[in-house]
């Protein structure tokens, strides 16, 4: 049996948190490597996506290193997560259905970063979905590392665009 959860047992409890931005490529990057806590390190980038296949489409995922994010956003990826390989050890994505939600409840962060919409590039965001409960148990989960991670990266990037627009 998996420790993670699956997003058929597990779902948000309360809102979650969500911070929009707007900061270029290489600001963004830095800004991330220095924004990561030193106690969860190592760190990846989880960049997911669908592909149409027979019956319809299936949600695919590519893991690199933090300092290759860059290369997935230049592929045309926009949704990705972060994972700190010592909080997520042995987690395994390969044999599951809904990526963005699994990787979501288990408490990654989601960074969206260069989606476009009819022609322009929308703001940037992450977000964290702190706390999970089971549907079943009403057991209620919270993902405190990674809360502990996403607001360091929050108050790093709000610090980073405060000095950009000056």
């Amino acid at each position: 049996m998996s420790m993670f959860l699956s997003p058929d047992d597990w779902v948000r409890h309360g809102k979650g948190s969500v911070f929009q931005f707007s900061i270029g490529d290489d600001d963004f990057v830095r800004t991330l490597e220095l924004a990561m806590l030193p106690a969860y390190a190592p760190y990846s980038i989880i960049g997911t996506y669908k592909e149409k296949r027979e019956g319809g489409y299936v949600g695919l995922h590519r893991e690199v290193e933090l300092r290759d994010f860059i290369k997935l956003k230049e592929e045309g990826l926009w949704q990705f997560f972060v994972k700190s390989k010592k909080i997520s050890s042995g987690l395994v994505i390969d044999d599951v259905f809904n990526v963005d939600s699994f990787l979501a409840v288990n408490g990654l962060i989601n960074i969206q970063h260069g989606r476009s919409f009819r022609g322009s590039v929308e703001m940037s965001s992450i977000g964290v979905v702190g706390e999970v409960v089971n549907i079943k148990t009403g057991i209620v989960r919270r993902h405190a590392e990674y809360v502990e991670v996403y607001k360091k990266m929050r108050k790093m990037i709000a610090s980073v665009q405060s000095i950009i627009k000056e």
